[in-house]
């Protein structure tokens, strides 16, 4: 038998969740890892980075209801182009890993350890120091390296 994640149950964050990143925030380089689980049965969540009150650098948003992972950005008060490429690769009530590096040119995203998509960035990457998360989702662990 090998276990490779155990979830107890309970809340760790409540959602809808917004914080502050730390420092120098999400700077190039950094990497933004959160574990969570969609609810059995979950239509969407979000989880945003963004700039404090002028915009969404990445807006990634997995749709259970039309099987597609949403990726956009909010400049100026306007939501851009939506990206969709890409499986779907989550479950309903499955844990899943979701890591977030910010790169020069882009964000590159993984889940559970596979490269999932790339986003090249629409914002410059810098100043980007605010998270939030909110939907139909239990988020277990959010870390900042």
């Amino acid at each position: 038998m090998s276990i490779s994640k155990i979830y107890w149950g309970g809340k760790y964050y409540p959602v809808p969740y917004e914080n502050g990143l730390a420092g120098e925030g999400f700077a190039a380089g950094k990497a933004l890892s959160i574990q969570a689980m969609p609810d059995m049965d979950c239509s969407r969540f979000y989880v945003n980075i963004a700039k404090w009150c002028s915009g969404i650098a990445l807006h990634f948003n997995p749709r259970f209801d039309e099987k597609c992972v949403v990726r956009n950005s909010h400049i100026d008060g306007k939501w851009g182009k939506e990206e969709r490429q890409g499986a779907f690769p989550l479950k309903a009530g499955v844990i899943f890993d979701l890591e977030i590096k910010n790169e020069l040119n882009a964000f590159q995203i993984l889940i559970d350890g596979e490269e999932f998509c790339s986003y090249t960035h629409r914002l410059e990457p810098c100043e980007l120091c605010t998270i939030q998360i909110s939907g139909d989702v239990d988020i277990l662990d959010i870390q900042l390296q």
